[in-house]
C-alpha cells in the first residue's frame, strides 16, 4: 500500500465523522439563524438548512433528490460585521482543503518540468 493510501482513508474516514458528528451537535444545541459567537463576532455558529445548493453552488436536476428534505446543515458563519461569508460546514472546509492540497501538489510536481508556465509566456 502506499502512502498516499495510507493517508488518504483515515482521513477521509476522519472527515466523515466529524462532519456528521459536529451537524448533529449543532442540531441539538442551536436554534435557526440564532448566531452564537465562537471567535468574537468574526466565527459564529449560525445554524441553517441549505436546501438548493452544496458549497454555495446550485444543484439542479435529478441531484437535488440526493439532499434531505430539511437540507444540509451548515452552521460555521465567517464573516466581519454585515460582510459574511455563506455559511458552510466541516465537509466544505475539507473539500475545499483537499482541493487546495491537490493544487499545490500539482504544482510542485510540475514546477522542475516547465509545465507551469503559461504557453504564452516567453
Amino acid at each position: 500500500m502506499t502512502s498516499k493510501v495510507r493517508w488518504f482513508w483515515p482521513l477521509a474516514v476522519a472527515l466523515l465523522l466529524t462532519d456528521c458528528a459536529t451537524k448533529r451537535a449543532a442540531e441539538h444545541r442551536l436554534a435557526v439563524g440564532e448566531p452564537r459567537p465562537v471567535v468574537g463576532e468574526v466565527v459564529r455558529f449560525t445554524l441553517s438548512y441549505n436546501t438548493n445548493a452544496a458549497m454555495g453552488l446550485p444543484l439542479g436536476g435529478d441531484s437535488r433528490r440526493f439532499v434531505l428534505s430539511a437540507g444540509v446543515v451548515d452552521f460555521i458563519d465567517v464573516g466581519v460585521s454585515h460582510v459574511r461569508f455563506w455559511t458552510f460546514n466541516v465537509a466544505d472546509m475539507g473539500i475545499t482543503a483537499g482541493a487546495v492540497l491537490l493544487l499545490l501538489a500539482l504544482g510542485w510536481k510540475t514546477r522542475g518540468t516547465g509545465l507551469s508556465r503559461s504557453p504564452l509566456s516567453p
